[in-house]
């Protein structure tokens, strides 16, 4: 299968206003945003733009909730970077297709709980599945909290 999953720790949270904008510029696969209420300035409003640009899911939220995250200075900005390694659907055909094999693909839509889509994925993977195709919208994420 072409996606590989890890659980949520430490290393999956990225906070500060500079190294949040930093992992959007970088293309890593960000599932949501969670900005301090009340929020402003100059590198706020630079930070807003490139998560609305990217289509992010954001949320403001209290700062208490985001002390929850981390203990560091978060500067009102925690993001969640994907637990999933996602990939085009048009680089892995053609190289399945390489490998001289028909693609095995299968889509997925609106599956609203994270348990239906493990135990789908590990169905899956059992029958040889080459990929799991998810909408970009409208479906659960699979974050696994330590």
């Amino acid at each position: 299968m072409h996606f590989i999953f890890h659980t949520m720790t430490n290393e999956n949270i990225i906070y500060g206003l500079r190294p949040v904008m930093e992992a959007i510029e970088s293309d890593k696969t960000i599932d949501k945003v969670l900005l301090q209420r009340g929020l402003q300035g100059d590198l706020f409003k630079e930070l807003f733009y490139q998560v609305r640009q990217h289509k992010i899911p954001f949320q403001y939220v209290p700062a208490e909730k985001l002390n929850k995250f981390t203990r560091g200075n978060h500067q009102g900005v925690v993001a969640f970077v994907s637990a999933i390694e996602y990939q085009s659907i048009f680089d892995i055909v053609p190289q399945i297709y390489e490998e001289g094999r028909v693609p095995f693909l299968l889509m997925l839509d609106k599956i609203t709980d994270v348990r239906n889509i493990g135990a789908i994925a590990r169905s899956a993977e059992c029958a040889g599945v080459d990929a799991i195709i998810l909408p970009l919208r409208f479906v659960a994420i699979p974050i696994w909290w330590k």
